[in-house]
């Protein structure tokens, strides 16, 4: 069976030598439906990155409603120079152009509500799109191999592998100081909950390409939060570049 440290590694070594990647996310629960697609470049995979974006450029489109009864609209968001610019659906209150840009702030409380959806439908995403800066990492600190087999994926064997994440453990073996809070997190907001060690899957080629992510996370002693991931196109790069001009969002902040 394999080692949880060893095959995280070798995993992210060749992203970061291919460095692009397209991805498709699907992510659907009673309570949360947010599918993606996009692009991402690798610039750098720094152990010390402060956000899930460091060192990253990422085109992507995710539907989605800001609020939870809303209807589903689609959110453009292209992240650059650790900067998020948003092209929000029709009549989002506060943006006043084609694209905007979405500051960072300590507080949400700062800039309302709805700067808080924005913001957090792109991290919660980018999270778990760009694996390298966030579960990847948790996993090598506190993820555990359960299984192991060969599977057929697209045409090519590939080698499955599930794992649990001990949230609480990766907290304590995270040198990151990012990536140790939000463990902390993550696992203090309900220690021992189900989804405090949630499951992961990871198929991987033979040349140990990142094929699938799959993400199983209770959201409660009812339902269960599946997000999957598949990627493809590695090393083929393509363009992503942010606008020009993107005034600040909100609109007279």
């Amino acid at each position: 069976m394999a080692n949880a440290q060893q095959l995280v590694r070798d995993v992210m070594r060749v992203m970061a030598e291919r460095k692009h990647y397209e991805f498709v996310m699907r992510a659907s629960s009673a309570t949360y439906q947010a599918p993606a697609e996009g692009n991402v470049t690798l610039n750098s995979v720094s152990p010390e990155h402060t956000t899930v974006i460091e060192g990253v450029t990422l085109a992507m489109r995710v539907r989605s409603s800001l609020t939870e009864h809303g209807e589903a609209q689609d959110f453009f968001y292209v992240s650059a120079d650790s900067n998020v610019f948003a092209k929000l659906p029709p009549g989002t209150p506060g943006s006043t152009a084609e694209w905007m840009k979405i500051p960072r702030v300590d507080s949400v409380d700062e800039i309302g509500n709805v700067y808080g959806a924005i913001m957090g439908l792109h991290d919660v995403t980018a999270q778990m799109v760009v694996p390298t800066h966030y579960l990847l990492p948790m996993l090598e600190a506190g993820g555990t191999v359960t299984a192991t087999q060969e599977v057929p994926f697209l045409g090519q064997r590939a080698m499955h592998h599930m794992l649990d994440l001990d949230l609480a453990k990766a907290a304590g073996q995270l040198s990151n100081a990012y990536l140790r809070g939000e463990a902390r997190r993550r696992y203090q907001a309900d220690p021992g909950a189900a989804w405090s060690t949630p499951k992961v899957e990871l198929v991987v080629s033979p040349g140990n390409e990142l094929l699938r992510l799959t993400l199983r996370a209770a959201m409660d002693k009812k339902s269960e939060f599946p997000m999957e991931i598949t990627f493809s196109k590695w090393g083929e790069p393509k363009v992503i570049t942010p606008p020009a001009r993107a005034p600040e969002f909100p609109a007279g902040r």
